[in-house]
């Protein structure tokens, strides 16, 4: 009797046509992609790392740019009003600096604001100052003229400061190490400008130059 012939298909070649990833393939797989994770984290943790040190590094030029606006402040506004130090008994000059001193620079300065409008001058007196742990601090009275008793306010300006240059320009065009200049004969009460500078920790020498509005 014939019969039909029928394709005969085998269970097994279904199967081969339908197989997953082998251990083989898998372990590549991982380890491909536990490279890309490491290079990814490598390149992350890098940006993170810059990213620190430059904000470390803004903070620092913001601290040390406050602290310049602040000294050229109270050299631009000096006047020539001298003070009287009760517990030395002397005059002490309208301004005085010297590189090295204690302090290095010491000021009568006008536009002291009153937002309180107190019973009190214009008129204040600054002094700056390097201790030495290398932190610099601005002081200031809440008279001019002092007393026996009178005790400064110290605020603490910029730390890591190694070293503090100063000199003055006097009327003749001439820079002096000190203000008032050692040399004989008269000299105006305030120079003519300011030079300062400051020497910190990562930055090197910074130099500034002050103009003093002498009248």
């Amino acid at each position: 009797m014939w019969r039909p012939i029928l394709p005969c298909f085998e269970p097994r070649r279904l199967y081969d046509q339908h197989h997953g990833f082998t251990l083989i393939e898998l372990v590549v797989a991982l380890a491909v992609f536990a490279v890309l994770a490491l290079m990814a984290y490598g390149g992350l943790a890098s940006v993170l790392r810059a990213k620190e040190s430059s904000s470390v590094r803004v903070e620092e030029l913001g601290k040390l740019q406050l602290m310049f606006a602040l000294l050229g402040r109270d050299v631009e506004q000096s006047v020539a009003r001298p003070i009287f130090d009760e517990a030395t008994a002397t005059e002490r000059p309208a301004l005085l600096g010297e590189e090295g001193g204690e302090p290095f620079l010491e000021l009568t300065r006008t536009g002291w604001q009153n937002p309180q409008q107190g019973r009190r001058s214009a008129l204040q007196r600054v002094a700056w100052s390097l201790d030495p742990e290398g932190i610099l601090y601005r002081s200031y009275w809440s008279t001019l003229d002092r007393s026996s008793g009178s005790v400064p306010l110290k605020t603490k300006v910029l730390s890591q400061v190694q070293n503090v240059e100063i000199r003055f320009l006097d009327q003749h065009l001439v820079w002096n190490g000190s203000w008032p200049p050692y040399s004989s004969g008269e000299s105006d009460p305030l120079p003519k400008a300011v030079e300062v500078v400051v020497e910190k920790v990562g930055w090197g020498k910074v130099r500034r130059l002050f103009r003093v509005a002498t009248p």
